[in-house]
Formats: structure tokens, sequence, C-alpha cells
């Protein structure tokens, strides 16, 4: 497989993808970087995907940051499938460190979010708008900041509809919400949430304004 690794820009470190639709099998996505820089935000220090129904499978980023959103994978207004991915140790300032997902329509099966941190709002991913479809989730060893607001240290579901199966939830943390916080209407089937940490409300899960 390919791997893309040293990358720096000031959105879309390592892959960039806008307006089409490929198809990425076993790709190593390591080491790239998105930086704040004037009006560009810093987002998706791995993958950048805009407008695509790009399907991502057999795929392993790890090791990326992004000043601001989603230091692994950064999604918006797209309708992308997932297989057997896995997102490691990535860095966000802001949402989402392993995957950030907005207003858009995501399949997502055997997905594995393990060690990444985010300053804010989902370690391990932060989804908000649209609706996501997952089954097959590993969520573990993920972290945000312990600031007043910080929530979801492994899923942050902010008004994402999202319907998610078979999850594993583990050893997250986070100030509410070390596993789950859910912020928005959300489906969970057969979730395993164990030894994960708050250090205000909630270790398990804390839900505000939903319906779980």
């Amino acid at each position: 497989g390919l791997t893309v690794t040293g990358g720096l820009a000031s959105n879309a470190g390592g892959i960039r993808i806008e307006g089409t639709s490929p198809v990425l099998r076993n790709l190593i996505v390591t080491g790239n970087a998105a930086f704040q820089q004037g009006e560009d935000s810093g987002c998706g220090g791995g993958i950048w995907l805009s407008g695509s129904a790009s399907r991502l499978e057999g795929l392993t980023v790890s090791g990326n940051q992004a000043d601001e959103d989603g230091a692994g994978i950064w999604i918006l207004d797209s309708t992308p499938s997932l297989i057997h991915v896995t997102a490691e140790d990535n860095t966000a300032g802001l949402y989402g460190g392993g995957l950030y997902v907005q207003d858009s329509v995501t399949d997502v099966e055997q997905l594995v979010l393990s060690g990444n941190h985010a300053g804010f709002l989902g370690g391990g991913a932060w989804l908000g708008g649209g609706q996501t479809q997952g089954q097959g989730l590993t969520v573990s060893g993920n972290t945000t900041d312990d600031c007043d607001s910080c929530a979801g240290g492994g899923l942050a579901l902010s008004w994402s509809g999202a319907t998610l199966a078979d999850l594993q939830v583990s050893h997250n943390a986070s100030r509410d919400g070390g596993g789950i916080h859910v912020g928005g209407d959300a489906t969970l089937r057969n979730a395993v949430l164990s030894h994960n940490d708050a250090t205000g409300a909630g270790g398990g899960m804390r839900v505000d304004d939903a319906i779980v």
C-alpha cells in the first residue's frame, strides 16, 4: 500500500478530496498536520473530504495533527463509507481528534478510534448534523481537555442523528461524558461502556437535551 506522511498545509495536511469520489484502500496516513493560517482553519490533518462519496477501506490514520478540527479524518457535506478504518493517536485543537463529521450521511463499519485527543469535544470522534450509520465500533483510550465545556472523551454526538450498533467504548476520559456525550437524538444498540472517566458528570455517558 501507499504511505502518505510529512504533509503540512493550512487545510488537508495529508490528502484533500473535494468534489470527487475516489476509492482509497490500504493506505497509511501518518505524521501530517493542518495548521491555522489567516482564514484557513487548520482542519483535516490526515484526510480532508468535502462534497465526496468516497469509500475509505483498510486505512490506518495515525499521528496526525490539526490546529482546529479533525486531526485524523475531516468530513463535510459528503456521503462517504468508512470500512475497516483505524484512527489512532491523532490530536485536534478543538473537535474530533480521530474523526470529525459535519452535515454528512456517513456509513461506518468496523471503525477503531484509539488514543486520539481533542481540545474541546470528541476525543475519538465528533459527529454533528447529517446522519451516521455505524456498526462495529471500538472506541478506547481517547481524551479531551478538562475545560468546563469539554465533553465526549470517546464520542461526542452533537445533533448528529447517529445510529450506532455493536459499540465497545472503554478507558476514555473527559470533563463530562467520559465515554460518550450526546447532545442530539441518537440510537445506540448493543453498546458496552466500561472504565470511562469524567471529572465532572457522566463517566460512561452524559445526555443533554436529547433522546437516546
